[in-house]
């Protein structure tokens, strides 16, 4: 990764960073890089089968999700 070997700690995807590429593996990806990330928005399911949030994750350097904020308005 690019940014890592530039000396990056942390970085920042956009919103529907999803939609353009990414893959899951995020957190393996965080761990192995030692890197911290923030996952934009990317849609999920919510508490029932008609709500989709809009997701926002921080993940650590080990790869734990810190936080996670769920925007329920879309």
């Amino acid at each position: 990764m690019e940014a890592v070997s530039a000396g990056a700690k942390f970085i920042a995807f956009p919103k529907n960073f999803s939609f353009v590429g990414a893959k899951d593996g995020q957190s393996s990806l965080a761990r192995e890089s030692k890197i911290w990330m923030s996952l934009g928005g990317f849609q999920e399911k919510g508490q029932n089968e008609a709500q989709l949030c809009n997701t926002h994750v921080l993940i650590d350097d080990t790869g734990n999700i810190r936080s996670k904020y769920r925007k329920i308005h879309l």
